[in-house]
């Protein structure tokens, strides 16, 4: 696959370009996005308690879905060279007792960056059209569907929105860019960010959220 070679200068403003932390590759499992990729086991970069931790926030925000529980969506908060935090869906640990671990514990099935686009929805949709042409030009057999204004199910009040383009590989997986503009209200009261994200999933994860 020819890559555009615009992707390899550094500084421009565009998303993909931070560093050569985002790997490119015709399968999302050997994408690299801050140095996490599809398949990694979570534990070996984030300890368990925390994890566990985390896990029943997981599940409060996901009470939409029909299996809310079925994975959990951890967090990661530190200085990256491009995105504000990096979040990960992961299966389930299984314990291994105090003498083994079991290969694969808390095994990443998808990988979200967000970019801070506080009360700047049109400056979000901007760094969105520029990403999709990035993506679409570095994998051009993918294809694309678009949901625009949308109401986003986790807002009963129907005021805030959502807007996202899925780039679909042949084997189901998505690379996902979108935008949230939360009713503002609800964001403060929800602690939400708001930008711009770009997600990596399989298609097992994309069958779990859109089960609701």
């Amino acid at each position: 696959m020819k890559i555009n070679k615009l992707l390899y200068k550094l500084g421009l403003p565009i998303f993909l370009l931070f560093n050569s932390s985002f790997l490119y590759s015709s399968q999302i499992s050997n994408i690299s996005i801050e140095g996490f990729k599809i398949g990694d086991s979570l534990i070996d970069f984030i300890d368990e308690d925390e994890i566990l931790k985390q896990s029943k926030r997981s599940k409060i925000d996901y009470q939409y879905l029909r299996e809310p529980g079925r994975f959990l969506h951890i967090y990661l908060f530190k200085k990256f060279p491009t995105y504000d935090y990096v979040s990960f869906f992961v299966e389930r640990g299984k314990s291994g007792g105090n003498y083994f671990q079991i290969e694969n514990e808390y095994k990443i099935l998808g990988i979200r960056g967000e970019i801070s686009f506080l009360n700047n929805f049109k400056g979000c949709l901007n760094k969105k059209e520029e990403v999709i042409k990035e993506v679409t030009n570095t994998f051009p057999g993918t294809r694309q569907e678009e949901s625009i204004n949308m109401k986003h199910p986790l807002d009963s009040s129907g005021r805030s929105f959502v807007e996202y383009t899925d780039i679909i590989f042949d084997s189901g997986d998505v690379i996902q860019l979108s935008c949230n503009d939360w009713e503002e209200g609800f964001r403060l009261k929800e602690n939400y960010s708001e930008g711009f994200t770009f997600t990596m999933q399989t298609k097992e994860v994309i069958s779990w959220i859109e089960n609701y």
